[in-house]
């Protein structure tokens, strides 16, 4: 009388005895609650009857484990370290959040032209140019004063507006005396240059307009060092030249090619 059974029969005892019917309607069917079935779902895993005999099974996760929490919207490690706050997307992508170089989620701080993290929340300006020489301070051998062509005639890696000894190298500028004139230049004064080419110019002295001999193949620059050697003016090579900004004196006259080397010398008077 117990519907729950199937194939009744009288056992030794004489008592009325079956078998338990399974979820497939069998008596003494193996497919009882908890053990395995199949839901006919590719999406699901670990299928098993219920306790009402209803096959089903676990979902899948993004890492294809029936059940697992791996699930859309959970975390993850995408395994990019320029990535934060990683997680399953709906297609089960493992998707972080970009990081600028300050670690700032979404952050707009970039490594700049002087390799520094700079701009976004660093407080740092990219790319600084203090001189707006187009030159980044990194790379200016002059700070502070303009002067695009990193003219270094020494190349002692100064730029020449900077340099207190013009024609010498010396890295260090030491100026024990403070007077503007690095030591390595202390008293060598316009003889240092006397290997050059003497130049030709008139009139010489003069008021201001100086004239050149003649044309100087090549000649780009020139420049005028005072008698300690310093650098007091310079300006692009013309066979006419107008000297009324410098003060009256006695200078060096140098004439420098593209490559910042020299061409010729000459002494000149300023009055």
């Amino acid at each position: 009388m117990d519907p729950l059974t199937g194939d009744d029969q009288w056992n030794t005892s004489c008592e009325c005895a079956g078998l338990l019917i399974d979820c497939l309607g069998l008596p003494g069917g193996s497919a009882l609650p908890g053990s395995p079935c199949d839901d006919e779902d590719p999406g699901t895993g670990n299928d098993s009857w219920s306790a009402a005999c209803i096959c089903s099974g676990e979902a899948f996760d993004c890492l294809n484990d029936p059940g697992g929490p791996a699930l859309p919207g959970t975390s993850c490690d995408d395994g990019n370290t320029n990535t934060a706050e990683d997680a399953w997307d709906a297609n089960c992508q493992c998707i972080g959040q970009p990081l600028d170089c300050a670690g700032v989620i979404n952050g707009t701080a970039v490594i700049d032209g002087c390799g520094t993290c700079a701009g976004g929340t660093t407080g740092i300006d990219p790319d600084p140019d203090d001189d707006g020489d187009s030159v980044l301070d990194c790379d200016d051998n002059c700070l502070g004063l303009s002067n695009s062509d990193q003219a270094d005639f020494d190349t002692d890696g100064i730029g020449n507006l900077c340099d207190n000894c013009p024609w010498i190298p010396n890295v260090d500028q030491a100026d024990d005396d403070s007077d503007g004139v690095g030591n390595v230049c202390e008293g060598i004064g316009i003889e240092e240059l006397g290997g050059l080419t003497e130049l030709a110019v008139h009139p010489n002295p003069t008021m201001g307009l100086l004239r050149f001999g003649g044309n100087i193949p090549g000649a780009r620059e020139v420049l005028l060092f005072d008698p300690l050697g310093a650098l007091v003016h310079r300006l692009p090579f013309k066979l006419v030249i107008d000297l009324q900004a410098i003060s009256q004196g006695t200078y060096t006259l140098v004439i420098l090619d593209a490559d910042q080397r020299p061409l010729g010398r000459v002494r000149v008077v300023r009055f």
